[in-house]
């Protein structure tokens, strides 16, 4: 098993990442295999009366490949009203997915898969 975790940048990141998650949840190609959950990326700002939700945190089952993953938040934020930019974070390895990035981009998923399962050098890229 593999962990993802996934931002959000813009308002209202709390309703965009719950709905992720039901995206996900109901998604038939995932065959259940991606457990997510909403967690706060830090502590409360100051201020505050609690935690903001800001991150999703996927875990992904063995059977399960990245790219079937990426193909399906890229479909779920393509269903979105407002594109908004997308982060996509595994250990140290962090894609951006600027709102300009279209879902059918072939080459964009290879670059997220790659990403993602480690076979691309840098630590920090855009995709």
């Amino acid at each position: 098993m593999s962990e993802v975790e996934v931002l959000v940048e813009g308002g209202e990141a709390e309703d965009r990442l719950r709905s992720l998650q039901d995206w996900l949840r109901t998604d038939e190609t995932l065959d259940g295999a991606v457990r997510a959950r909403l967690a706060a990326s830090g502590p409360a700002a100051a201020g505050a009366m609690g935690f903001g939700f800001d991150v999703l945190q996927l875990v992904i089952g063995s059977g399960l490949s990245t790219g079937a993953l990426a193909v399906s938040i890229l479909q779920w934020r393509q269903a979105q009203r407002a594109a908004r930019e997308l982060t996509l974070r595994r250990g140290d390895v962090e894609v951006r997915i600027p709102v300009a990035a279209v879902a059918a981009d072939g080459e964009l998923v290879r670059r997220i898969v790659a990403l993602l399962d480690g076979e691309d050098g840098d630590e920090r890229r855009s995709a």
